[in-house]
């Protein structure tokens, strides 16, 4: 089996493109969204809620952020004061990040799932 594919998937995903050709940008600008795929013309949203899915995989994002940042304010002893204000800042630092993606990572997902 090639690894290729599986490379550019990958590939794909973290520079934020379409999962159907790989090449076309699911946004343009940081972060305003594409209605459809600037290359293939690929529909980014299927029907209304179709974006629901994404929230699993945001909140998912955003337990891998907060778990180590937990677990590592409790191995150096930070008094847990700390925990919420620094909980807070990752968060909103990587709020809109966390959202991108997760709507990249839903996109590919669900296209594996179902393509159309």
């Amino acid at each position: 089996m090639d690894p290729t594919p599986q490379r550019s998937r990958w590939r794909a995903i973290l520079s934020r493109r379409c999962p159907k050709c790989l090449e076309g940008a699911v946004y343009h600008g940081f972060l305003k969204p594409n209605l459809r795929c600037p290359e293939c013309g690929l529909s980014f949203e299927r029907e209304p809620g179709y974006f629901l899915g994404s929230f699993y995989v945001s909140y998912g994002l955003g337990a891998a952020v907060a778990i180590p940042t937990v677990l590592i304010v409790l191995f150096f002893e930070i008094p847990v004061v700390w925990l919420f204000p620094i909980v807070f800042v990752w968060v909103g630092v990587l709020g809109p990040l966390i959202v991108s993606y997760s709507r990249v990572l839903w996109y590919h997902l669900d296209h594996s799932v179902d393509p159309r």
